[in-house]
């Protein structure tokens, strides 16, 4: 399962802040077959949804949810990073 860093949440909702996206609309993780990127979208009955204070910030979608397992969205300097999540000893 895709874990999400607290703090990679706040930076998603401030990128949402201003509203010119809309009611409803959050960022969805995407492939583009190289990589994964974030695009504005509207939330689908199936998907998995980040929020923040109710706002919904990510939409995964479970075929993307599968790609990531195990993987963590977070900052790193400033940017946001999809790493791997560290196995507990």
């Amino acid at each position: 399962m895709l874990s999400v860093d607290v703090d990679a949440l706040e930076f998603l909702a401030a990128r949402l802040e201003d509203g010119e996206l809309g009611e409803g609309v959050g960022l969805r993780l995407v492939t583009d077959g190289a990589g994964y990127e974030l695009v504005p979208d509207h939330g689908r009955s199936h998907d998995r949804v980040f929020d923040v204070e109710g706002r919904p910030v990510l939409f995964v979608d479970p075929k993307i949810s599968e790609r990531v397992d195990g993987r963590v969205l977070e900052i790193e300097s400033g940017t946001l990073k999809l790493g791997w999540t560290k196995k507990e000893d």
